[in-house]
């Protein structure tokens, strides 16, 4: 829609239109005043003083450029302004090693152990925010949860979104913190864990212990707890699986006529073969 390029009867017109919805969809405080205020909001700051389009600016640079036009941020697929949705973030897994003695890789064992973890704070229920108060819009991305940046090029406009490093692509903040968190959702507490070895464990084997994990942020779910056993050897006994073995000097003399040998393991009074 160029005028030198399109000669066409309102080309000019529409050319007009197209760079003024551009000026307000490319400027974030534009952005955020048509987001607030509608077309008036941005008349005195578009087309020097007066506003050279008629319509929504969204719905122009659908209708010329189609639907799947993805330049801008807060856009969805049919080019209409979108919020980022919250999303509900599992708090992290954490890890814990027990060392085990070889008679409890053997037959199981209960282990208990205290673990310091992030659990969701219960004043605030995890939001971080002070009971009674109200979030407020992102005065850095407008509530949009993104900020852009669009620069000219010799090959068109290019545009970068990312996400609103203030709000983490919320679109609000937080007026007043809550005082147990400071505004975190989550605080760092000591807990006892109990867990139950199975019998025939050994070493590498991993027990997973469902929902002891970190809290996640927002009142988001917690990660799981992962426990790594290491069993501790002892001289004289090698193992494979369930199966045990043990190597025993005998003299000549007894393995040719045969003898009854006894085997001791620290954890039971003795094998006789």
């Amino acid at each position: 829609y160029h005028p030198d390029v399109n000669k066409e009867p309102g080309a000019t017109e529409k050319f007009k239109e197209i760079s003024a919805a551009y000026e307000v969809l490319s400027d974030d405080k534009k952005r955020a005043m048509y987001d607030q205020y509608g077309e008036a909001g941005v008349k005195s700051t578009v087309g020097g003083g007066s506003s050279a389009y008629t319509t929504n600016p969204f719905d122009l640079f659908e209708t010329f450029f189609g639907p799947s036009m993805g330049g801008f941020p807060g856009m969805n697929q049919t080019g209409f302004r979108t919020r980022r949705r919250s999303t509900v973030t599992k708090g992290e897994d954490l890890r814990y090693d027990i060392v085990l003695e070889f008679s409890e890789s053997i037959f199981g064992a209960e282990k208990e152990f205290e673990l310091s973890h992030l659990e969701t704070c219960e004043v605030c229920t995890g939001t971080g925010a002070k009971m009674g108060s109200k979030m407020r819009i992102c005065s850095t991305c407008g509530g949009r949860g993104q900020v852009m940046r669009t620069d000219q090029t010799p090959f068109g406009l290019f545009s970068q979104v990312s996400v609103c490093p203030s709000c983490g692509g919320e679109g609000e903040v937080i007026s007043e913190y809550c005082r147990k968190c400071s505004g975190e959702g989550r605080i760092r507490l000591k807990k006892n864990i109990k867990v139950k070895v199975p019998p025939g464990v050994s070493t590498g084997s991993i027990l997973r212990v469902v929902g002891e994990g970190d809290a996640g942020p927002r009142g988001g779910p917690p990660g799981d707890l992962y426990v790594y056993l290491d069993v501790e050897e002892i001289p004289g006994i090698q193992r494979d699986g369930i199966d045990l073995f043990s190597t025993i000097s005998i003299s000549y003399l007894d393995a040719i006529m045969g003898t009854v040998v006894k085997v001791t393991y620290s954890f039971s009074v003795g094998f006789v073969i």
